[in-house]
């Protein structure tokens, strides 16, 4: 529950290819009652927010109803950092606090599937040596405004509809547990020329019957082969979804993007160590 105060100021954002207004706002946060969940190490209390003084009140965003009908509602982002850089591409004026950094929690675990989402002040992942991670990759390095949860993709290469397609630039793969479907940056359409070959639509277009599978493949610290994707015959949460992201300072040879959503997130556990950028996925 979030009790907004008074102080507030309106800019335009946008969410996936839908424009609108959000409200930056400031109010106390509750997140129900205390439990207490089972990871690797073993029982660990979650953490209780309830009736947080004024003093503590969180900045928060409330979008309009233009918004909020794309979001699907109110959205709790698991990104903790952003990019104050003079590099970045998001302006310094539309920068605003995480949820994370305010609430001070820098690992967590969402396991869809169960509908749980653990937040933790410490990591959540062994350490190297005991647990063979994936290691995650800082794209405000590139530019990118904040730090996505990302990776690189093993050889640069996705595979559409079953045929490996490699990209001579290189290829992030973000985690976006906000995300339905899947999101493939418009460089990386053009570079593959996939819309030329029918199988994708123009800039922010959902051909959801185009694509019928995708699929990537990202590497271990050790050097295993973690193999995520989806399809039509797996999840009637699929699509693909070309989007001009604007995230990278170099347009030309900076990162393409592979956001993966709910279509395959939703099928296992996430967790995510972010200050040691270590992630572990199991299904």
């Amino acid at each position: 529950m979030i009790v907004p105060s008074s102080r507030r100021s309106s800019r335009t954002t946008a969410v996936q290819s839908q424009a609108g207004t959000v409200e930056w706002l400031k109010g106390d946060v509750s997140f129900g009652e205390t439990e207490v969940v089972q990871h690797q190490r073993g029982w660990m209390p979650t953490w209780r927010l309830d009736r947080v003084a004024a003093g503590s009140a969180l900045v928060f965003g409330g979008g309009d109803r233009r918004v909020m009908s794309q979001s699907g509602g109110a959205l709790l982002g698991l990104i903790k950092q952003v990019n104050r850089g003079p590099l970045s591409t998001l302006p310094a004026a539309d920068l605003r606090p995480t949820a994370l950094a305010q609430l001070g929690f820098g690992s967590f675990c969402l396991d869809a599937a169960s509908l749980q989402l653990t937040l933790s002040r410490t990591p959540l992942i062994l350490p190297v040596g005991k647990v063979d991670a994936l290691p995650l990759v800082d794209p405000r390095l590139y530019g990118d405004g904040v730090e996505h949860v990302c990776c690189r993709v093993d050889g640069d290469t996705i595979s559409i509809d079953g045929k490996p397609r490699a990209s001579s630039r290189p290829i992030l793969c973000v985690f976006d547990s906000g995300l339905t479907g899947c999101v493939l940056s418009q460089s990386l359409v053009d570079e593959l020329g996939l819309h030329t070959a029918g199988k994708l639509g123009t800039a922010a277009s959902a051909v959801r019957t185009a694509v019928s599978a995708l699929e990537l493949g990202l590497r271990t610290e050790q050097g295993q082969r973690v193999v995520l994707g989806s399809s039509v015959a797996h999840s009637p949460l699929f699509y693909v979804q070309a989007l001009p992201l604007g995230w990278f300072v170099d347009t030309v040879h900076g990162p393409h993007v592979v956001a993966l959503g709910q279509c395959i997130l939703g099928r296992g556990t996430l967790t995510v160590d972010g200050a040691q950028r270590r992630a572990l996925w199991a299904v």
